[in-house]
């Protein structure tokens, strides 16, 4: 059934079949050689409104997303113009609320931040846009509608495929986890940047991953707790250099003594030590995704999480609580505390014993 016609910034569409859409999305990528900066930021904007006006028509699955998104990054849009596109797109991430554009705005930075590392690196671009994309992730969204958008179900890409009824809150949830993700992966925040990320957001995440733990498409699942893996990275690296000073000496040396322990210092230590025993899908899913590892600086930075666990583990057991994550989980933490009383016993030889 064809679309009715869409408005996108004064001109109206009518297009009728996903081939009309796909040529429609080349025709606006491309301008002539004397191409103005304004014409420049209009072709952007009409891309990404283009494909918001009919993303649920024919960009259902994520291969049709992906390919979109290359397409705008082949464009010489990104080949010529890289350094004024990811402006404007941050600009926009601040400015526009469509939450059909920002979807399809949060895809495109997001894939060309798997290309240019670069872009997620700026502190100063990405600092106004880490609350916004935290308040999209806060969203409450049923896990039984969510399932439906990264997973099976989704169509060709010939955009023939079954309607999903998926609300837009879902895929912006998912975006911003995957956003958060990879700014933390390779950012170096300080103690002072980690304050933004607070006790209760982080203890959401672990409760979001428990809330989810029955999708049928898991990809959410590991993104969150991927998420919560790199956030405890941030605060590990941080904690050994928290001499960072402060407006005041109070405050200096307030930072000082919480520098002594480390869950002064890790709000993920801190909140995982008190939810310890209730957070059982964290534990079995680290686990399997460890089953999976290839040595990767990700992989590297879940065995820290895995430590971390292990940490929670021996405080339990010193002061009597009980601390259950899964089965096999338990036998991994166990293990990283007995090799970790050894000397010279790396967390990689406790992984390695395991499996």
């Amino acid at each position: 059934m064809p679309a009715p016609p869409m408005e996108v910034l004064g001109i109206v569409y009518i297009i009728e079949n996903a081939q009309q859409f796909w040529s429609e999305l080349e025709d606006v990528l491309q301008f002539p050689p004397d191409v103005t900066l304004s014409k420049l930021d209009s072709t952007l904007r009409r891309f990404i409104s283009l494909c918001a006006a009919y993303h649920e028509q024919y960009l259902q699955s994520p291969l049709q997303l992906d390919h979109a998104c290359d397409m705008v990054l082949a464009s010489e849009l990104f080949q010529f113009h890289s350094e004024r596109m990811c402006e404007l797109m941050v600009d926009d991430a601040q400015t526009n609320t469509d939450p059909h554009y920002e979807m399809i705005l949060y895809s495109v930075m997001l894939a060309y931040g798997r290309r240019k590392a670069a872009f997620l690196r700026s502190q100063k671009r990405w600092h106004p846009l880490l609350p916004l994309l935290m308040d999209h992730v806060r969203l409450d969204v049923d896990p039984e509608v969510d399932s439906g958008f990264y997973g099976t179900g989704a169509g060709s890409s010939s955009g023939s495929s079954r309607p999903i009824a998926v609300p837009i809150e879902a895929k912006l949830r998912s975006l911003s986890v995957k956003l958060l993700y990879e700014v933390c992966r390779v950012q170096k925040m300080t103690l002072l940047d980690l304050r933004l990320f607070d006790d209760s957001f982080i203890d959401y995440l672990f409760d979001l991953v428990e809330q989810t733990r029955d999708m049928q498409d898991e990809s959410f699942n590991y993104s969150v707790i991927k998420l919560i893996v790199a956030l405890n990275e941030q605060f590990m690296v941080a904690s050994l250099h928290p001499n960072t000073p402060q407006p005041n000496a109070i405050g200096f040396a307030q930072q000082q003594a919480d520098a002594r322990t480390p869950e002064s210092t890790n709000r993920v230590l801190r909140v995982l030590k008190s939810r310890a025993g209730s957070s059982p899908t964290f534990g079995e899913n680290l686990i399997f995704m460890l089953n999976r590892a290839n040595r990767t600086p990700e992989d590297l930075a879940a065995l820290a999480a895995g430590k971390a666990s292990a940490m929670v583990a021996r405080q339990c057991a010193f002061s009597g609580r009980t601390c259950v994550y899964s089965s096999c989980g338990v036998e991994y933490i166990l293990l990283l505390i007995r090799e970790g009383n050894g000397q010279g016993t790396s967390v990689e030889r406790a992984e390695d014993r395991v499996f």
